[in-house]
């Protein structure tokens, strides 16, 4: 666990020059975007899939991994952000209790979220040399996330028609007008992602790229 700001060479780039698009913030304003699927559900696709999204547009996006979300941690990465106009992502599995009242009150994160068929999570588990069963809280966890959350892509549409399942995500992150106007981006995202490494043990594949 690393919970240390994830930049690319790209991202470096957009960050330290003073041209940097104006990052758009999803529709109801939060400058916080959570990433909250489970484990195998296709998390991490959907995490590199936002962080290209504002890449490729020449926005700026500090993305995390933080298995435990703590209300200082969050709050030193969006005043960081904030300097620079930029915006946070973070990604994360579980849920605790707390968030209810300091992060959704506080912070009014965008919650994206995707999920997937019980018996393909079991697989992937068994393919990666984890247990059989499932966390006891795996689905409670997702059931508080999706009560919250701004949009659930389901992990089946991500293998079967991921340009279509990256449109969307672009759509409620920028709004439609954005997104008209940056199709040729979303493309080069959704080629991309077909061309990240395939992770240990494996996950299923959309073309070239693995989803996990």
């Amino acid at each position: 666990e690393c919970e240390l700001r994830h930049l690319d060479e790209i991202e470096t780039s957009i960050r330290r020059r003073n041209s940097a698009v104006p990052s758009v913030h999803p529709s109801n304003h939060s400058n916080l975007i959570i990433c909250a699927a489970p484990e195998r559900s296709g998390s991490t696709w959907l995490y590199n899939a936002i962080r290209l999204l504002y890449r490729d547009c020449g926005m700026i996006c500090d993305s995390y991994w933080i298995h435990a979300l703590r209300k200082d941690a969050i709050e030193a990465r969006l005043r960081e952000a904030e300097r620079v106009g930029g915006i946070v992502l973070v990604k994360t599995h579980e849920w605790n209790e707390s968030y209810s009242d300091w992060l959704v009150q506080t912070f009014r994160p965008t919650i994206i979220l995707t999920h997937r068929d019980l018996h393909g999570v079991v697989k992937s588990y068994r393919r990666v040399g984890w247990s059989d069963n499932l966390p006891a809280n795996y689905v409670a966890d997702h059931l508080k996330w999706k009560d919250i959350c701004f949009l659930d892509l389901k992990y089946e549409d991500i293998v079967s028609n991921g340009l279509a399942q990256l449109q969307k995500l672009a759509q409620h992150l920028f709004g439609t007008n954005v997104c008209s106007a940056r199709q040729d981006v979303i493309e080069c995202v959704y080629f991309q992602l077909l061309d990240l490494d395939r992770p240990s043990g494996g996950g299923a594949h959309i073309g070239g790229g693995a989803v996990h």
